[in-house]
This record gives C-alpha cells, structure tokens and sequence, in this order.
C-alpha cells in the first residue's frame, strides 16, 4: 500500500490507491484505516490520502542505521561472483571520481583499482555513467540514460573495458556508480549482455536500499525482454 505512493502523486483518492497497489477497494480501506491509526497515511480536506509523518520517522531511523558499507560491499561481491569480473562503486567529486569500494575478480589478468584512486569525468564508463546519472545534458549523456548501463572499451586503460550503471538514492540523487571492469578479451557480446542484466538488477537493489526509485532500472529490463521475445 505504501509502494503506492511517489513523488508524482502526492494525494491520491481511495479508487486509485487500489488501482496502483492491486488490491479491492474494501481491502484498501481496511488497510488504510490501520495505517493513518499509526501515523503512515494521512487523509487530506478533501477527502484524498497521502504519506503521514511516521514515514519520515522511519526513514530517519533506517538512514542512522544502515552504513553504506552495509549494502554496497555485499551487492559487490555478488556482482564480481556473478559476472567472473571485477566490481566496484565509485562517486562523483567535482572534476573526478572516486573508486569507493571494490572487490577484485578471481583472474590473475584483471585491471588494478584500488579504493581511494580518482580518475577524470571525461572517458570512461564509469565517467559517463555518473555524468548521466547527475543529469548532464549532451548526445552520450542522453544516451546513457536511455540505456542505463554504459560500455566502453579502452578509454580508461588499453586492453581494458567496462560496463557500468548509476545508482540513486534519497530524492533519486545520484549515489555514485557500479561497475564491471576487466581485459577487453572477456568482453564479447555475449558476457556484457549478461553483466548489463545484473547491473540493471543490482542497481535497482542498490537504489531501493539507498532509499531511492528502481524504476528506471525495472523498465529498462522490462523493455530488454521485450526485445528477446
């Protein structure tokens, strides 16, 4: 019932509520009930329903509670046990970035990040991954946020490639970027078309438990779907 609401439809009436939740109108109103007894929905003047202020409470309490390590290291590992690769999630400062945590892949032939290493905006999938994320225009960056994940061989290190998505967080911010790095000679078709599906699906993880919107990590799967059928 919560996951009905978002930032678009800010007062909804009890019709919609069971439209976008799935649910009969009786059910919605029992439900409903229950929440604004304890504060998560409020009923507006004219006779609408929106978020009440427990759930900024409990926002509060998750955001002093869950560390960022917590989330993003084990999606990390998944990533890197998934895709054979390394993986790593990196920010945005200024004129650069920065590689925050990485785990490493299993091969002895993989690039050699280490946290804490800045690299410029301007090359790379990571680069361009962030630029779209935080809402640069231009033709690449467009492009980027169509796609979602970026790939790009040999721009950062020769022989080297990557594939790479932003991730979000409170207020769709831009949290910083996941990415899949290793020799260029692993990167065929067919192995970045499978890291593009788990970036997708670890980004949507990462941006949920960082507080943000998966959505346009779930219609861009939903549209690769489409397309193989």
């Amino acid at each position: 019932m919560l996951d009905a609401f978002d930032s678009e439809l800010k007062t909804m009436g009890l019709t919609a509520l069971a439209e976008r939740s799935g649910l009969s109108k009786s059910t919605a109103l029992r439900l409903v009930s229950s929440l604004m007894q304890r504060g998560y929905v409020r009923a507006t003047p004219d006779g609408r329903y929106q978020l009440g202020p427990a759930v900024l409470r409990l926002a509060a309490v998750y955001q002093r509670t869950v560390q960022p390590d917590d989330v993003i290291r084990p999606v990390l590992e998944e990533l890197a046990a998934r895709s054979g690769e390394s993986a790593s999630f990196n920010v945005r400062e200024a004129n650069v970035y920065m590689c925050l945590y990485r785990v490493d892949s299993r091969h002895a032939l993989r690039d050699h990040i280490r946290p804490g290493q800045s690299f410029p905006m301007d090359r790379g999938a990571t680069a361009l991954a962030l630029r779209a994320g935080s809402g640069e225009a231009g033709p690449a960056c467009d492009d980027a946020r169509a796609s979602v994940t970026v790939m790009r061989h040999g721009e950062m290190f020769e022989g080297m490639s990557g594939v790479a998505a932003p991730v979000y967080g409170m207020n769709q911010a831009l949290a910083g970027a996941l990415l899949l790095s290793g020799p260029t000679s692993r990167f065929d078709e067919k192995a970045v078309a499978k890291m593009e599906s788990l970036l997708l699906e670890a980004g949507a993880s990462l941006t949920s438990l960082l507080g943000g919107n998966p959505l346009p990590f779930e219609l861009r799967r939903q549209a690769s779907r489409r397309r193989k059928r």
